[in-house]
């Protein structure tokens, strides 16, 4: 019954949370098996095996439980939940951030030339757009933030290319993450980031040797990989 939990949440619980392994079937989907390793050497391994069961059960039980209570809210009224996490004091909260992210891309889009089509989708991924920091799932998976936003947005009947956009523009999500792919979650995504470093900056929190709380060097290198990949010819 678990396997009717997108894969994603249940290869983040197994990966992230127990270290265990997940098993594949031939198609890429994921098999109701997992791998553990444990250093405990004991008699009766099915002792073992058993606890790791029971606390994986446990686990995706609570994912259940998320998945089935963020469905019931939709995208909008979790996205009025922003207004209740801090981004930071000096700065407000996440619905000031991505209300200054709306207006620095509804402006910038005009600069980039914006087809009318791709115009329409930023119109309808901004009031969503990072809509689900405020879900359940999220608040307890992070590394999910922008994934359970394709998820609850195809569930909730928005068009795939919206559902996709709500995804990729919150990448990269490290070095090596993979990046937007078109033109509107790419300026979702630079246009985070630069709201990110001009605040910081802004308040006198710049990256000083090698302390940078705030990760203002990996979003300055996401921006950095984004426009190489998109080729905007912007001045910075």
């Amino acid at each position: 019954s678990h396997l009717e939990l997108p894969e994603d949440v249940l290869r983040t619980v197994m990966m992230k949370h127990q270290r265990f392994f997940p098993f594949s079937k031939p198609n890429g989907k994921v098999a109701p098996f997992f791998a553990a390793i444990s250093n405990n050497f004991v008699k009766d391994l099915d002792i073992v095996r058993k606890g790791y069961q029971q606390v994986l059960n446990g686990r995706l039980q609570d994912a259940r439980y998320f998945w089935d209570a963020d469905r019931k809210v939709p995208l909008l009224e979790h996205a009025q939940g922003l207004s209740g996490i801090l981004f930071h004091r000096q700065l407000g909260t996440i619905a000031d951030k991505v209300n200054r992210i709306r207006r620095a891309t509804i402006s910038v889009s005009e600069v980039l030339g914006l087809s009318v089509a791709e115009k329409r989708q930023l119109e309808a991924v901004l009031p969503v757009y990072r809509s689900d920091l405020s879900t359940e799932m999220v608040a307890e998976h992070p590394d999910l933030e922008g994934t359970m936003a394709k998820k609850y947005a195809l569930v909730e009947g928005f068009e795939e290319d919206i559902a996709e956009i709500l995804e990729e523009g919150v990448l990269p999500k490290g070095p090596m993450s993979r990046l937007p792919t078109n033109n509107v979650s790419a300026l979702l995504a630079v246009m985070d980031r630069l709201d990110t470093l001009t605040g910081f900056f802004s308040i006198g929190l710049a990256p000083t040797g090698s302390a940078d709380p705030y990760g203002l060097r990996r979003a300055a290198v996401g921006v950095v990989r984004v426009l190489n990949t998109h080729g905007w010819e912007v001045p910075l």
